[in-house]
């Protein structure tokens, strides 16, 4: 697969915005060009799906746009910020782009996490309930190593500010599986 992918580097760098073979047709309605051989190369999911002239997808064109021009040859690996991968993450984990799921795991562990809603990509509550969804270990680990981290009044404050007061953002602790809530719960008491 890698030689195979220094190939198609080469023809598509050689060539001037040819249009991919696959439209990728996302919910908000927008449409994008890829390289259905390049999808196939980086990703589990369209590794064994048939091909086709086009294709309907989850996600938001941020996250595939990133996505796209992770793995296009022509282009360098762009910078992936702390929001970037909470945006991603979800669209990268259900596709299969497992390199790119790691790589946004290696950001959100690179960055410090917060017990404030301020933004969900610094929340840690909103990482935990995202950690739990996508089953990443990983990004669970860094999550619990935080929060055994910090004092009882910032887990307390990670637990009681959340997101309900503020519009257009879901709760972060009504999604959680009972079994984290009540490992929280006993953070917060052995903190106590």
């Amino acid at each position: 697969p890698v030689f195979a992918a220094v190939i198609v580097a080469a023809a598509v760098s050689s060539a001037e915005c040819v249009p991919g073979d696959l439209v990728l047709n996302l919910p908000s309605g927008a449409k994008l060009d890829a390289y259905w051989l390049l999808m196939r190369m980086t990703s589990e999911v369209f590794r064994t799906s048939p091909a086709g002239d086009a294709i309907s997808v989850d996600g938001s064109l941020g996250a595939w746009t990133y996505i796209l021009m992770w793995m296009h040859p022509q282009h360098e690996e762009p910078p992936l910020t702390l929001g970037g991968a909470y945006t991603l993450l979800p669209v990268a984990h259900k596709y299969g782009f497992i390199k790119l799921v790691a790589r946004a795991v290696d950001v959100v562990k690179g960055h410090p996490l917060f017990p404030h809603h301020s933004l969900p990509s610094t929340y840690i509550i909103s990482w935990l309930s995202l950690a739990e969804d996508l089953q990443l270990d990983a990004l669970q680990d860094k999550c619990w190593s935080s929060l055994r981290g910090w004092t009882g009044k910032q887990v307390a404050a990670a637990l009681m500010n959340d997101c309900d007061n503020v519009p257009g953002v879901r709760s972060q602790v009504k999604n959680l599986p009972p079994d984290t809530i009540f490992r929280l719960m006993g953070l917060l008491a052995q903190k106590a």
